[in-house]
């Protein structure tokens, strides 16, 4: 039954996300209702090479009209006998230490504990208490100056805390996972929900390739960037009836954001739809469609 409320859960969550065409209320907010349907083109006019897993499976957007049904075995296996437990174990995988994330993830931290101390005030689960197994998330992908004992410093390993993933689950026996803020390590732990068959609840990445997966373990509690790109555009040009727009970011390839000058397609586009986009990035990014698919929305 868990499973079943989480799910539902997130299924609402979804709709709500992707009710991004609805006229705007007077008041200025967006109104809920039911999934914006499928002739919009999130990817406009990218190659079909570029667009995410299209090598491997349809787009994600699309299961958002014909939603993917679980049809493994989990479903028919029995929550584990209540009496023989003295607490109900819940993963935590975040940046804790050694790690320029750390203050993140301390503040992840005391927000998960303060949510556990609610539920066990309030009978935890059948009179279990649940507890925060923690686990640190170094991610030396990013992070190749950690200094933990026994961790590889090349940074081409790519989410090396997945040990960390599989000690929660195989260990430490949880029923569930939190976790991360690298992309890196929380596509990591969500393959290894999927062997596992354990729940995980992203609670701090906005990789928008993670909800791609279509894996059925997952839940999020956070958009990812795509939705939140939507739902700007939609406020500063829709709503507020804003035509001048400038853009900051972090000058990293992950955070770049391309200027309309970078290509024919923005110079012709956006003057096209009465849009001045003022914008200081410069360099290469791999994500030229950001820009225009925004805009394309509305």
């Amino acid at each position: 039954m868990r499973i079943v409320s989480l799910a539902v859960t997130a299924v609402a969550l979804a709709c709500a996300a992707w009710a991004q065409d609805t006229p705007a209320c007077a008041c200025g907010n967006n109104p809920p209702g039911p999934p914006a349907t499928r002739s919009l083109k999130p990817y406009t006019g990218a190659p079909e090479d570029l667009r995410p897993f299209s090598k491997f499976t349809t787009p994600y957007h699309e299961y958002y009209q014909d939603l993917i049904e679980y049809n493994g075995d989990a479903r028919n296996i029995p929550d584990p006998d209540l009496n023989s437990l003295s607490e109900i174990r819940i993963g935590f995988l975040a940046p804790l230490y050694d790690h320029p994330d750390q203050v993140r993830g301390a503040h992840m931290l005391n927000g998960a504990q303060m949510a556990i101390d609610e539920a066990n005030a309030s009978g935890a689960y059948g009179g279990k208490p649940f507890r925060i197994i923690t686990h640190n998330d170094y991610d030396n992908w990013q992070n190749s100056s950690s200094s933990v004992a026994g961790v590889s410093k090349d940074p081409a390993i790519w989410g090396a805390a997945s040990n960390d993933a599989v000690r929660m689950i195989y260990e430490d026996k949880v029923w569930a996972i939190f976790g991360s803020i690298s992309s890196e390590s929380t596509h990591i732990a969500l393959r290894l929900s999927l062997k596992a068959e354990t729940p995980i609840v992203n609670s701090a990445s906005t990789d928008p390739t993670i909800p791609e997966t279509i894996i059925p373990w997952y839940f999020t509690d956070i958009q990812d960037d795509r939705v939140q790109g939507y739902t700007l555009a939609r406020h500063i040009y829709s709503e507020l009836g804003l035509k001048r727009v400038a853009l900051l970011r972090i000058n990293e390839v992950s955070r770049r954001f391309p200027p309309p000058r970078t290509s024919c397609r923005h110079r012709a586009e956006v003057p096209e739809k009465g849009y001045r986009l003022s914008s200081s990035v410069a360099g290469h990014t791999r994500f030229p469609g950001r820009c225009h698919r925004a805009l394309d929305r509305y």
